[in-house]
């Protein structure tokens, strides 16, 4: 049991990195057109 545990975690931490990185790297994406 506590091995699938350690397998799960990994993804889901990466999943909620990656929802909140994301929108972070689109916000400077956008900053960065409105600049030029």
């Amino acid at each position: 049991m506590n091995n699938s545990i350690w397998k799960i975690r990994p993804s889901l931490h990466q999943c909620i990195t990656i929802k909140i990185i994301q929108p972070l790297l689109y916000i400077t994406e956008e900053g960065e057109h409105r600049a030029i």
